[in-house]
């Protein structure tokens, strides 16, 4: 018996060679349209930038996400301010 269902998750952030990783989605060199299939609603999301990544680069490479991955360009909460 299972007292809560399972669920999968990725933590999101970009890639630059050599040792440059935690940049902002687009900022980087990975292909994001590679898993795109991280993009189901059932998968938990989780952005995991470098400290210095500012809230404006933030909001922006939630926007490629999600352009790439097929969801929303435009979605409120990500142009809002922090």
């Amino acid at each position: 018996m299972s007292c809560c269902p399972s669920r999968g998750g990725v933590h999101i952030h970009d890639a630059s060679p050599i040792m440059n990783d935690h940049l902002p989605p687009g900022k980087g060199m990975i292909d994001f349209s590679e898993f795109a299939f991280y993009g189901a609603d059932e998968v938990i999301k989780v952005f995991e930038p470098s400290p210095d990544v500012t809230p404006d680069e933030l909001r922006e490479s939630l926007l490629v996400v999600r352009q790439i991955w097929g969801e929303a360009a435009t979605p409120a909460a990500a142009t809002q301010p922090a």
